[in-house]
């Protein structure tokens, strides 16, 4: 009885081949994850600082119209000024939905 090299042998060229191979393609692999990760908190970053923004916006709009105060920008009436503050809250939920929807599915 002499000693064979069976097809699972640690000893067998092509496995340790195999090894080397599967080891890159799993770095290469945790590597995207890794890249991915990172610009889904880079893209969710920037989209919170546009929904901060947008909602500021919408704030100083409203305090603008409730002031009432001459040098104000313009007083809108009670119709135009609650459209505005609506359309705009869902512009900013809405656009808030879509990031992270995009994110997280």
């Amino acid at each position: 009885m002499g000693l064979e090299l069976k097809h699972g042998d640690k000893e067998n060229p092509l496995h340790k081949e195999l090894d080397k191979e599967q080891i890159q393609q799993e770095k290469l692999y945790t590597k995207r994850i890794e890249d991915d990760n990172n610009m889904r908190t880079q893209f969710s970053d920037r989209a919170f600082k546009i929904t901060t923004g947008w909602i500021i916006i919408l704030a100083l709009f409203i305090a603008t119209q409730v002031i009432n105060a001459p040098t104000c920008f313009v007083q809108l009436c009670e119709v135009k000024f609650s459209s505005i503050v609506v359309s705009m809250s869902s512009m900013a939920l809405g656009y808030w939905y879509l990031v992270g929807k995009g994110l997280f599915d």
